[in-house]
């Protein structure tokens, strides 16, 4: 549960840091002038996927009442936060941690959004089951009041009462 909290906590801090940890590995690590523009570039696009796919893991009420990711968060999280990490130093496998967070960037986005909507289905799918569980008991207890505890034919059960109604009638006057 540490672990899973410490990504909480961290989900936004990592749209700031991450970015900046390449700008500031490129200024000690990097080589060469050109290949700044195409981390100049690079990088908030980095941050605004760090910032979506956050928000995506956010949205789930289950993370927002534990205050901690799933553990597939926690799992892709840690792949892709190591790859910007590595991807920062600009050493000869740059361009492997380029690939790999570009990956892991997609593949983060996709978990989260599947787990989203994993978790809107289970909210649907709870809410239908209470609101077909208050039915039945209405209809338990209308078709009860209706026979007034004895089994009479051809009683009607009472009109359900759904407050004020209004109804639009077209004239041809």
């Amino acid at each position: 549960m540490i672990i899973r909290r410490a990504f909480y906590y961290a989900l936004f801090t990592a749209v700031i840091v991450l970015p900046a940890w390449t700008l500031i590995g490129w200024g000690i690590f990097g080589h060469g002038g050109w290949g700044i523009l195409g981390l100049i570039l690079a990088a908030p696009i980095m941050a605004i996927m760090l910032l979506v796919v956050a928000l995506l893991i956010v949205a789930r009420a289950d993370v927002r009442r534990e205050r901690a990711v799933s553990w597939a968060d926690a799992g892709i999280l840690t792949v892709w936060y190591a790859c910007l990490i590595g991807f920062g130093f600009f050493g000869a496998t740059a361009t492997l941690f380029s690939v790999l967070g570009v990956l892991a960037a997609i593949a983060a986005f996709w978990i989260a959004l599947g787990e989203v909507l994993r978790a809107g289905a289970r909210s649907v799918r709870t809410t239908m089951e209470e609101f077909e569980r208050q039915a039945q008991e209405l209809n338990a207890a209308q078709a009860g009041s209706a026979q007034g505890g004895t089994a009479q034919r051809g009683v009607k059960p009472a009109p359900f009462d759904a407050g004020e109604v209004i109804v639009i009638r077209e004239s041809t006057d």
